[in-house]
């Protein structure tokens, strides 16, 4: 029989993760609106809250009979869980999606003399690139590198050629990685004397400085 306050810390566990899971999309509408993020990707199915959704009904199904036919009604359930995550992960792609919040297509273009080089990404691509040993201009953690920066960041994604060039100045940037959903951030690279773009696919593109 499943104790009280295993079912209670089920129910609080679900609450939590709802509250997470909203707080998320409106955190990332946000962005999307500052224009910091596009917000193309979607996020993944939450296995966990399934799962945890499922089992609470066997939870309160589990206080009001005896044990026998618990344990009967208990293993049926987690069976069934079992096997409608074999099912979910059946659906799922086995090769990740490759989008501009995980551009790993692109990054494995990335030549390897690039790799330690200075670099201005996609907003969205920077979580990616740390994973891949690179260290980005600016990541998801944008409180982390201050106002301002974020805010000469935000202008340069919108085709400002002085804030552009200021970065390049300071922070000696010698390539560069953006999201084709960045279009003015692209066209700008696309003029500028000295840049050259030397890869691209359907979620971004590499420019290299001269």
């Amino acid at each position: 029989m499943i104790p009280t306050v295993s079912i209670a810390m089920l129910t609080v566990g679900i609450i939590y993760q709802i509250a997470f899971m909203l707080e998320l999309r409106r955190s990332r509408e946000q962005l999307r609106r500052d224009g910091l993020v596009h917000g193309e990707s979607q996020f993944p199915v939450s296995l966990t809250l399934i799962v945890a959704v499922m089992l609470l009904p066997a939870g309160f199904a589990g206080r009001e009979r005896e044990a026998e036919v618990t344990d009967r009604s208990t293993g049926r359930v987690v069976a069934g869980c079992a096997l409608l995550l074999l099912i979910a992960r059946s659906l799922m792609p086995l090769e990740p999606p490759d989008n501009d919040a995980n551009p790993w297509k692109l990054i494995a273009a990335v030549p390897t003399e690039l790799r330690s080089e200075p670099v201005l990404n996609g907003y969205s691509m920077g979580g990616p690139l740390i994973l891949s040993g690179i260290r980005p201009y600016i990541d998801g953690r944008g409180d982390m590198y201050g106002d301002e920066l974020v805010v000469n960041y935000a202008h340069i994604i919108h085709g400002d050629r002085a804030a552009f060039e200021a970065a390049v100045q300071r922070w000696n940037i010698r390539w560069a990685m953006v999201p084709n959903s960045s279009r003015p951030f692209i066209g700008l690279l696309d003029r500028s004397p000295g840049w050259r773009r030397i890869a691209n696919d359907k979620v971004g593109a590499i420019y290299v400085r001269n």
